[in-house]
């Protein structure tokens, strides 16, 4: 019986945890937990989040023992390695403390490049700034990896994440981080999980968040079936509870459509399929994307058939 697991938030909530006695130690990682995942765990086994590029490791960075007062954002400390939080336009500068910066990797568990993959190889392994030869006696590391992951430091040193250099988006010149907008949807919408992306096809740029609620959860259909799943009511409950709290901090334009799903969708190797379009792109025949959008708009309710 194994007693160590390592799973994605998606699939620990799928398990039933009456049926894993034997489990003594659980890793979430792989896609960023919910502030209800521990719920279900952290009585039961040692809880850790772990977080990592997969050219640097299983894990690099490590929160141990979750709780259900746990941040979410909160990945923890790095493990194996130094972390350093550099200015997001160039890592040769470091920011801050407490601000948000880039994180950047050192040490042993670094990959060596992209195969036959140079051009992305030189962009984030990179080589050592003059100062870290300065701090290494002289002795500094081969090669850096700038992760794209934007992250803040905490007082006591654990690392905050916050979003990804490529999930910033403009609307009306208002820059948004969409990481930060899923942690604030997810708020209103506990164990679901939520993806955040900006739409630019439909006349003009708004931002969709699309909502896979546990109650909803189905194997994924045949690819006939919709992966649009009728708005429950909860799932209205939910919708209004997110928009009147998202009113609180910001513009109404800023406020996502929210869609419900029925699944989700997976990529060949069973990864979770988190792009806005892939998912849109598949067959919805008793659905009208656009006609969904209008029924689930905030600050309308969709009417009832």
């Amino acid at each position: 019986m194994a007693n160590w697991a390592f799973l994605t938030p998606t699939v620990a909530r799928l398990v039933i945890s009456e049926d894993f006695t034997h489990l003594e130690t659980l890793v979430l990682g792989g896609e960023a937990i919910s502030p209800t995942d521990p719920t279900t765990w952290h009585d039961k086994v040692r809880l850790i989040q772990g977080y990592s590029p997969a050219e640097c490791s299983l894990i690099s960075i490590v929160y141990e023992l979750l709780t259900l007062l746990s941040n979410p954002r909160n990945i923890g400390q790095p493990n194996g390695c130094v972390a350093w939080i550099v200015h997001r336009d160039n890592h040769h500068l470091l920011v801050p403390s407490g601000a948000i910066g880039e994180l950047v990797l050192e040490g042993p568990i670094v990959g060596r490049e992209y195969i036959n993959d140079p051009e992305r190889s030189v962009a984030a392994v990179v080589d050592p700034p003059s100062r870290l030869a300065r701090l290494r006696d002289g002795h500094a590391p081969n090669r850096l990896y700038k992760t794209g992951g934007l992250i803040r430091s905490g007082l006591d040193g654990s690392l905050f994440f916050v979003g990804r250099k490529d999930d910033q988006v403009k609307i009306r010149g208002q820059r948004v981080e969409l990481g930060e907008m899923e942690a604030l949807v997810s708020q209103a919408f506990p164990g679901s999980h939520v993806v955040v992306e900006l739409v630019k096809d439909l006349g003009s740029a708004l931002l969709v968040a699309l909502i896979l609620q546990k109650e909803t959860v189905h194997p994924p259909p045949s690819s006939s079936s919709s992966i649009l799943h009728p708005p429950s009511d909860l799932f209205r409950e939910s919708v209004s509870a997110a928009v009147s709290g998202l009113r609180e901090t910001m513009s109404s334009y800023m406020i996502p459509v929210f869609l419900p799903l029925a699944h989700l969708p997976r990529t060949p190797p069973g990864k979770p399929t988190e792009s806005f379009y892939e998912i849109t792109s598949l067959p919805c025949p008793e659905w009208s994307l656009r006609h969904t959008i209008l029924l689930i708009s905030p600050g309308e309710p969709p009417p009832r058939h």
